[in-house]
C-alpha cells in the first residue's frame, strides 16, 4: 500500500513489492500533474497496480480489513505536538507520515 502523496514513497514501494504482487496507491499526488512510474519493472516482475481514490465507503472498509496485516513504521513518522509544527512539517517534506497532537 502507498499512500503517502510523496514520490519518494512510490519509488519505495515499487523497489519493495514482490514479484507477482500488488502495489496499491490510494489516493492522490499534491502539486503535480504527473509521477514517473517504473513501469517495465513492474511489468516484468508481473506486479498489479490498483487505484483507490478513498472516497467510497467500500475503500476505507477494505483499507482497515488489510490494515492489521500491514508493517506501517517505515513509512509513518512520530507524533508532533502543535507547537512542533515546524520540525513536522520538515519531517513529512522528507517524505514521512506525520501526526499533529491538538
Amino acid at each position: 500500500m502507498k499512500l503517502s502523496g510523496h514520490e519518494s514513497a512510490l519509488r519505495l514501494a515499487e523497489e519493495s513489492v514482490r514479484p507477482g504482487g500488488e502495489l496499491v496507491q490510494i489516493g492522490v499526488y499534491h502539486g503535480t500533474e504527473r509521477v514517473p512510474v517504473a513501469l517495465n519493472g513492474l511489468v516484468n516482475e508481473e506486479i498489479s497496480i490498483q487505484t483507490v481514490n478513498a472516497r467510497r465507503e467500500s475503500d476505507w472498509c477494505r483499507t482497515l480489513d488489510i490494515a492489521p496485516s500491514v508493517d506501517l513504521a517505515p513509512v509513518v513518522g512520530p507524533a508532533f505536538e502543535m507547537a512542533d509544527y515546524e520540525d513536522a512539517f520538515e519531517a513529512e517534506r522528507a517524505g514521512v507520515k506525520i501526526v499533529l497532537n491538538p
